[in-house]
């Protein structure tokens, strides 16, 4: 196991709770709309062990990312203590000696001969590296697999791609259904009509999405992006305030015309459920994925020891399960099997329902705000593919200029509008959430929650017991491999 290295303290010293916040509102996403469906598909019991299970995956391979973090975090200060402890005339600094028993690396200076330099592909320049004060997921697969599988890192550049590219056309068509179902909202004039409204819709979306994208930094995003656990509250007080047994139960004319109308059933069991629980388990595991995010709020978080980084997991895990699974059951007792013919559980809801307005409104601008942050991590590994070099040079002058000062920004700018277009233009070609919320937790979110965590544990497996190593990779192999075929339909019915 790792050893216990203090914080930093160049960003945040992050306390428990702070940290757990940040796992929270990278987790919360929309998933959730989509988990009342699933608990409809399967019943209450089934429902619960797959969001136990789901839970219970999300904390191991977070406290497996962040116990890597630790381990190499840890290598790399003995990495320099021995480079300067090798150079002839070079006193250990300050700022050096601090990293035997580090408290802070503000001190360390890019011009000394002992500044951090790990080596590492990914992490070449002192400023990344002292801003990030640690390894970035990237950098952990890469650690782990650079003697064995050298080109993993860019495996998991293309399925990080892939992800945020298909979670993206996700959000755009929440984002649509949301601000469609506020009857005030100016696309839904008389005079463009259903199909113009969504794309109109869709095209506005795009258009703030690829401003916000052009950003230079992720600083101020990132504080908006907070709204997201309190929207999640707001929907499961709303739910619950218009369940059966809330103060305001829901009434017969609160629903839509094309839903059928019987009386609500919440089964412990539903009808079919074994064939339908695999697509549930792959929404559930869609639903729980923040490990692009973790690896980052572990490098922060204060006096972060095993036992510390073990607690955070499951205890951040374990509340979205238990958040997650409240919302699910509130909109279950309250549809009923109506939920198998909706697109999510707010669509449900009146457009005149007060409530229901503030949280479509909510929903519509921490989704807006959370497709220019995924496209950020999209950015980066797109940008270490070096897409412009490989171009004319000719062309790469038009779009970058000749300025070497500006070129960087030019770059980013171009990427982050492309890599919105993209999908909007899917968004406007797709419309089954279901099916794509299918696909990603089953085969993408499966390789980036199950199957990379599950590689990077060699960095901290007893070095004396790699079995543990191997049974940790087989196991998580196998789980993912499940997950994989029934995304593809290959195993069960769709939920």
């Amino acid at each position: 196991m790792a050893p216990t290295v203090p914080s930093d303290g160049v960003a945040h010293d992050r306390t428990f709770r702070e940290s757990m916040t940040l796992l929270l509102a990278s987790g919360i996403g929309s998933g959730v709309l989509v988990l009342p469906r699933s608990m409809a598909a399967v019943g209450c019991v089934p429902a619960a062990v797959y969001f136990f299970v789901g839970a219970a995956i999300s904390g191991l391979t977070t406290w497996f990312l962040s116990m890597a973090m630790l381990e190499v975090r840890r290598r790399w200060i003995e990495e320099e203590l021995y480079r300067g402890a090798q150079h002839p005339y070079h006193q250990l600094s300050e700022g050096v000696a601090r990293h035997a028993s580090p408290t802070t690396w503000q001190d360390m200076e890019p011009t000394s001969p002992m500044s951090p330099s790990p080596n590492l592909k990914r992490s070449t320049s002192f400023r990344e590296f002292v801003t990030r004060v640690g390894p970035s997921y990237g950098d952990l697969v890469e650690k782990a697999t650079n003697d064995v599988f050298p080109f993993a890192s860019t495996i998991l550049d293309c399925v990080l791609f892939f992800h945020n590219t298909l979670a993206l056309t996700v959000y755009f068509l929440f984002v649509s259904e949301s601000l469609e179902r506020i009857s005030f909202w100016p696309a839904n004039s008389k005079h463009l009509g259903e199909p113009y409204a969504h794309v109109v819709t869709i095209l506005w979306t795009a258009l703030v999405g690829c401003w916000l994208s052009t950003w230079p930094t992720i600083g101020r995003l990132a504080r908006l992006a907070n709204s997201s656990p309190a929207v999640l509250w707001l929907m499961m007080f709303s739910i619950w305030m218009e369940c059966p047994f809330g103060p305001f139960p829901i009434h017969r004319e609160d629903i839509r015309p094309h839903v059928e109308l019987r009386e609500p059933l919440a089964a412990a069991f539903a009808d079919d459920w074994v064939r339908r629980s695999p697509a549930v388990l792959c929404i559930v595991v869609f639903a729980s994925f923040w490990h692009t995010n973790c690896v980052a709020v572990a490098r922060e978080f204060h006096d972060a020891t095993p036992t510390r980084l073990l607690a955070l997991s499951f205890t951040s895990s374990s509340l979205l399960g238990l958040l997650y699974y409240l919302i699910a059951w509130g909109g279950y007792i309250t549809w009923g099997e109506r939920l198998l013919h909706a697109p999510n559980i707010v669509s449900l809801y009146s457009p005149e329902n007060p409530a229901f307005i503030c949280v479509r409104a909510g929903l519509a601008f921490s989704l807006s705000i959370a497709i220019p942050l995924n496209v950020f991590p999209i950015r980066e590994s797109v940008q270490n593919m070096r897409p412009f070099d490989k171009m004319p040079k000719a062309l790469r002058r038009i779009l970058l200029g000749t300025d070497p000062r500006t070129r960087a920004n030019r770059e980013h700018e171009i990427l982050g509008v492309i890599l919105v277009l993209i999908p909007m233009t899917l968004s406007l070609c797709f419309s089954n959430v279901v099916q794509l919320i299918t696909f990603l937790g089953g085969s993408l979110v499966s390789l980036l929650m199950i199957v990379f965590p599950c590689i990077v544990f060699r960095l901290v497996a007893p070095p004396d017991c790699r079995i543990w190593f191997w049974f940790v990779l087989l196991a998580g192999g196998a789980v993912a491999m499940f997950l994989v075929l029934a995304s593809w339909g290959w195993i069960g019915d769709s939920a």
